[in-house]
């Protein structure tokens, strides 16, 4: 029924409904049925619909509540209202660059290929340096002129060839260019075997100009001087000058063996100057003799300055550490440890917790001198930390170990650092999910209902108790926002959700004022029915929360309120449990960088899609999407891509039209460029293959909408054509017919022309026909002779 005020009166039953599956007795629960498929819809339009059932043997049917006799609830769906012709008219200044896909891009954006033509027949992809984690690190630079990536292949300016090849590339009024930075190893790229499984490169500053390496100089020379030769080392590289490397580890390890040592970097300042990594080894006379399974932390700030973090208030040095939240068994790969602003922005700071048996707390290292413990001495058991304020001023903990399958296990409290004065804020608090950079604003989630009473989300919704409500606290008060669901409580399985304190599983960004977190949940927060078409699952959407507003809006939900069809996302790891999702946001790739989804200011957010949210959208596909806040960019009610439900403008950011699957790469902080991986050529100079994309406001480059030249000939096609006629006559462009008429037949002297059947012969005449026959007479009597 068409939506309007007298909609009951016009319904009528357009269809029979297929008939659902026989239910035994007893079941109480959705059931999964065929889909009805209704054609002859109008576009942009609301519909109206109700299930009912009936029983096939005549008794009472139950519906909702337990009530006899009820019909489903009247409900709507609304349908795609985006031409699949590109506008007639773009008032966009590089509209000449907005061709195909492109000419439907919002914010007067422009596809610009970042990766080479030439990738030496490779693609812009990686390997994984453990089942689902790519060993790679992919960072756009603060204003979105550069950015780094890695690739499985090396190619161009390459000096060698590890597991994973880093480059940068680099924009200029021309276009995108690309510089190969991983360090020479003394083989040439393609004769030797690749060094490591994992990623050489860890960390790059803001604006790409400086990045921190772990090598392996095992099986190649060290880089610089004072660096150890047969052990693995921590460089710093200046890729915008040429002062080239410097190590920053130059101890010689005085017990392990070269294959034994074990070096991460695990925090670092907003310059660079403060870098904190992890070890197995005594590389400072405080430090410990540490265990073939231990590790304690080291603090560089500058080559070969190195000295201890892991210090106690009273003194001595813990010989198992981390920064950030504790290694527990399940967390002992550095790169899986929570380290949010764990160092302060200017490196004064730092916390650090003891994972040893005997204490298992937290501690702020200040200064490199004096230590403050963070959680009291008298908690027992370990103690998990959560995220601090950039400045080192406030950090958020919770006491004892939790039990991280539970529902909200575990106290929650802040810390001051400057008054050392601890503060509860809630019980049965099943993770952190961010805050704010200055922690004035902290968004948890907890089973208690708190805040004021009969208080309810912007869905109409209240909190429940012993649920898992996310709140955002602030100025002591609590917002209740949404329930969640139990999946998206777990702070530590091997799985996407909003509290999980491993960098790769978490799912969620918080933007840097706080006033936007955005969030995957496999709950319903919004209502919006999440249950996978197909499966039955419960599919994973991503949300966008405003505090300003106090708005929640599901982002990635489809616009027509259709059920989504997922995927696992986590079948590239078959010993994990399957993760359905019909969207999601990308997780770190290690501890110290993930990519910047949400925009600074909140206003764009960026996510993978595996549903069609667009009519373009008909691959069938993962798909890079924009929502983006109304009057931010282009976006407003009139627009074609606007959508009530989202409360926003849900745009395509990729074709939708490749054969393969798409997905985000990184952006800038203000959203301006969003670089994308895909297979589908977006430009005319692109002849194919995985390549890395810049969807750029206000961007494009006439030299890539130009095709590519013509290869160079080889063998044969190198000769020359042969001469063209003096006076060639030029064919006709639209003639259809019989071709050009054969040459006029020339007969020889005695003969005459004629057409016979469409045919020229040419006839002798009756004498000489005569005389043909008189001398084949004359020949047979001869041979008559002869014979007889």
């Amino acid at each position: 029924c068409l939506e309007a005020e007298d909609w009951k009166a016009s319904c009528v039953k357009e269809k029979p409904g297929e008939p659902g599956a026989l239910l035994g007795s007893g079941i109480d629960g959705p059931v999964t049925t065929t889909g009805v498929f209704l054609g002859g819809l109008a576009v942009d339009t609301d519909y109206r619909y109700r299930f009912v059932a009936k029983s096939g043997g005549g008794g009472p049917v139950f519906g909702v509540g337990g009530k006899v006799g009820i019909d489903g609830a009247d409900t709507t769906f609304h349908t795609f209202a985006s031409p699949l012709q590109p506008p007639s008219s773009d008032p966009c200044a590089n509209a000449r660059f907005r061709i195909g896909p492109g000419a439907f891009l919002p914010d007067c954006r422009a596809y610009e290929m970042v990766s080479p033509v030439d990738k030496a027949g490779g693609d812009i992809i990686t390997v994984n340096a453990r089942p689902g984690r790519p060993a790679a690190i992919n960072q756009s630079s603060i204003v979105g002129d550069k950015l780094a990536y890695s690739t499985f292949r090396a190619f161009g300016d390459a000096q060698s060839e590890p597991y994973s090849s880093q480059y940068i590339a680099s924009r200029s009024a021309g276009g995108w260019s690309t510089h190969g930075v991983s360090p020479p190893r003394g083989i040439a790229p393609g004769e030797g075997a690749l060094e490591g499984t994992d990623a050489e490169f860890k960390a790059f500053s803001a604006d790409l100009c400086s990045s921190w390496l772990v090598r392996d100089n095992t099986i190649a020379p060290p880089l610089a001087p004072g660096a150890v030769g047969g052990f693995p080392n921590i460089y710093r590289h200046m890729n915008c000058s040429p002062e080239g490397y410097v190590a920053l580890t130059t101890v010689t390890p005085p017990s392990r063996a070269p294959a034994q040592l074990e070096l991460e970097l695990q925090a670092l300042s907003t310059d660079g100057s403060h870098v904190v990594f992890s070890s197995n080894e005594k590389l400072t006379p405080e430090a410990p003799v540490i265990s073939l399974s231990g590790r304690t932390v080291y603090e560089s700030t500058g080559a070969g300055d190195l000295r201890a973090v892991c210090v106690f208030p009273g003194g001595g040095t813990s010989n198992s550490c981390s920064v950030g939240s504790p290694a527990f068994a399940t967390l002992k790969d550095g790169r899986s440890i929570n380290t949010s602003h764990a160092i302060s922005n200017d490196g004064s700071r730092i916390f650090w917790s003891d994972s040893s048996a005997s204490a298992g707390h937290i501690f702020v290292r200040i200064d490199g001198t004096s230590t403050v413990a963070v959680s009291q001495p008298t908690t027992a058991g370990a103690a998990q930390f959560w995220t601090a304020a950039a400045d080192g001023s406030k950090a958020f903990f919770s006491p004892g170990e939790p039990s991280f399958n539970a529902v909200g296990s575990f106290d929650l409290y802040e810390f001051e650092v400057d008054t050392e004065e601890t503060h509860l804020i809630a019980h049965k608090v099943a993770g952190v999910v961010g805050a704010s950079e200055d922690a004035s604003r902290l968004y948890l989630v907890s089973a208690e209902k708190l805040g004021d009473p009969g208080q309810e989300s912007s869905a109409g919704k209240e909190a429940q108790a012993g649920k898992p409500n996310l709140y955002l606290y602030e100025g002591g008060a609590f917002t209740f926002i949404g329930t969640l669901s139990s999946i998206d409580a777990s702070a530590l399985n091997s799985h996407p959700s909003p509290v999980n304190v491993e960098p790769f599983f978490h799912a969620a960004r918080v933007s840097p004022d706080g006033s936007t977190v955005a969030f995957v949940s496999t709950g319903q927060p919004t209502g919006y029915d999440n249950t996978d078409a197909k499966n039955g699952e419960a599919d994973a959407e991503v949300y966008r929360y405003s505090a300003d507003s106090e708005q929640l809006s599901c982002a990635s939900c489809n616009p027509s309120g259709a059920r989504p069809v997922g995927r696992n996302i986590l079948d590239e790891n078959p010993a994990a449990k399957p993760f359905f999702a019909g969207a999601f946001i990308p997780g770190a790739e290690n501890q110290l960088y993930a990519p910047r989804a949400l925009s600074k200011d909140g206003t764009r957010l960026l996510f993978n899609s595996f549903e069609s949210l667009v009519l373009r959208d008909a691959n069938g596909k993962e798909d890079v999407y924009q929502w983006e806040e109304l009057g931010a960019g282009t976006c407003n009610e009139e627009s074609k891509d606007f959508s009530s439900p989202a409360g926003g403008c849900v745009s395509l950011i990729t074709s939708g039209q490749s054969p393969l699957d798409s997905e985000f790469v990184d952006a800038s902080p203000s959203g301006n460029d969003v670089f994308v991986r895909t297979s589908q050529s977006l430009v005319a100079s692109d002849p194919g293959q995985f390549d890395i994309y810049d969807v750029r406001v206000n961007g494009g480059f006439a030299s890539q909408n130009q095709p590519p030249p013509a290869p160079p000939c080889e063998g044969e096609s190198c000769q020359s054509p042969p001469p063209s006629p003096r006076h060639p006559t030029p064919a006709s462009a639209v003639f259809e017919g019989g071709g050009n008429f054969a040459p006029r037949a020339r007969c020889a002297k005695g003969r005459r022309r004629v057409v016979q059947n469409g045919k020229a012969r040419c006839l002798r005449s009756k004498k000489q026909r005569r005389a043909k026959r008189h001398h084949r007479r004359q020949s047979d009597k001869a041979s008559d002779r002869d014979r007889g």
